[in-house]
């Protein structure tokens, strides 16, 4: 009789904890997902506008930052301009090559700090901007605690070709 009692109570525990566990589980993930939208489409914009304009500004910068702290996650970010080259091609005699040197985050913050913040790019380049969330998302945290993990990190791309529209 004991056995069949203690049965019925963890029964009814994993019950209680399952009634509120998954609404909560399911109004967090449609929170993830907003906050997941709103930080895509502000790196989207940033890169955007970096690509048609040709620089990235210390103010946009700041104004993305602003957005992404919006979102109730903390970014790790990643920048990557790659500055197009053209030098002679040693193996021919009138040829040319095209190469790249990479510039990273660093590089453009330098950069800003000794030109009044505004890192130029020229048609041809290529920028890659990444953020990376420093922590898992709460709702990854959640399942993560019943498939025995940690979570996933949110990781957003954005870039492409320079193309100075609006020099």
């Amino acid at each position: 009789m004991a056995e069949d009692s203690f049965g019925k109570a963890i029964a009814t525990l994993f019950l209680i904890l399952g009634i509120a566990f998954f609404p909560l589980l399911l109004m967090q993930n449609n929170v993830d997902s907003m906050s997941r939208a709103a930080a895509e489409e502000a790196v989207q914009d940033f890169a955007d506008n970096a690509r048609s304009t040709g620089y990235i500004t210390q103010a946009d910068y700041e104004v993305l930052r602003a957005k992404l702290v919006a979102t109730g996650y903390s970014y790790h970010v990643q920048m990557l301009h790659r500055s197009k080259t053209v030098v002679p091609d040693s193996d021919m005699d009138e040829g040319y090559r095209t190469s790249y040197k990479a510039y990273n985050f660093e590089d453009i913050v330098a950069y800003w700090e000794e030109n009044d913040g505004v890192y130029p790019m020229k048609n041809g380049d290529f920028f890659q901007i990444l953020m990376t969330s420093s922590t898992p998302t709460k709702a990854s945290s959640m399942l993560g605690m019943l498939y025995g993990n940690s979570g996933t990190i949110q990781s957003i791309p954005a870039g492409g070709m320079v193309g100075n529209q609006k020099n």
